[in-house]
């Protein structure tokens, strides 16, 4: 690395307010997400990216201090598209007010899935950087406290859980056995029935919901099933 470069490193990134600049930042961007997903973080250096982004390496560290600095805004921008999926998946739900309980609970796990497949090798590098990077965990439980907060917003709208510890008890148990299973069988690669395994766990929260909160729904007629899109449980 030239001495410019170095001296470039160790000043503030800045954010870009022309077009240009706001271009290369975004090339950059991209261009690390593809790097970390294909090689890890360890296996990648700013030189690499920048040429990947098609700019010269001071321009990475003029927008980035570092390929933390950027693994880390990676990471935010997924969390970002993340809830907006989760946001959006639950507002169609709510708007077919037909549909059971069971129904909705397997879609969000479709959704869960679903970002786990997206972002696959991205989330498996978060994991293995949050063992020591502060940031890296706090970018985790982020991830885990939107999501549990976009859940305890359904329970109060689909059930009508009023009471908060009693919506955030819920929540919690609903996202980690949901992430519990979702990372087993995607991260991890299990050897087991996806679409098996997401009814199953669908019917066992189900359960528990509508127990807890005394819900009752009107029995489906034998070989009648709630019209829903395709998803990752085939339905």
């Amino acid at each position: 690395m030239s001495k410019r470069t170095k001296r470039a490193a160790k000043s503030a990134a800045r954010v870009p307010v022309q077009d240009r600049g706001i271009k290369t930042r975004m090339a950059l961007m991209e261009a690390g997400k593809k790097a970390f997903a294909k090689y890890g973080y360890h296996d990648v250096i700013a030189d690499q990216i920048a040429k990947e982004a098609g700019v010269a390496v001071g321009s990475f560290y003029a927008y980035f201090n570092n390929k933390r600095d950027l693994f880390l805004e990676v990471i935010d921008e997924i969390t970002t598209k993340s809830a907006d999926v989760i946001n959006e998946s639950l507002r169609q739900i709510f708007l077919r007010r037909s549909q059971n309980i069971e129904h909705w609970i397997r879609k969000m796990i479709v959704v869960l899935v679903d970002i786990h497949k997206e972002s696959e090798s991205l989330l498996r590098e978060l994991l293995r950087m949050s063992l020591y990077d502060e940031e890296a965990r706090a970018r985790l439980e982020q991830i885990d406290r939107l999501v549990r907060q976009l859940i305890e917003a359904a329970l109060e709208d689909m059930v009508g859980a009023t009471r908060k510890r009693e919506r955030e008890s819920i929540a919690y148990v609903f996202y980690y056995a949901a992430e519990g299973v979702v990372h087993q069988m995607v991260l991890e690669r299990g050897e087991i029935d996806e679409k098996r395994v997401i009814r199953e766990l669908s019917k066992l929260l189900a359960a528990r919901i509508k127990d807890r909160f005394g819900v009752k729904e009107p029995r489906e007629k034998r070989g009648q099933r709630p019209r829903e899109g395709r998803g990752a449980d085939g339905k």
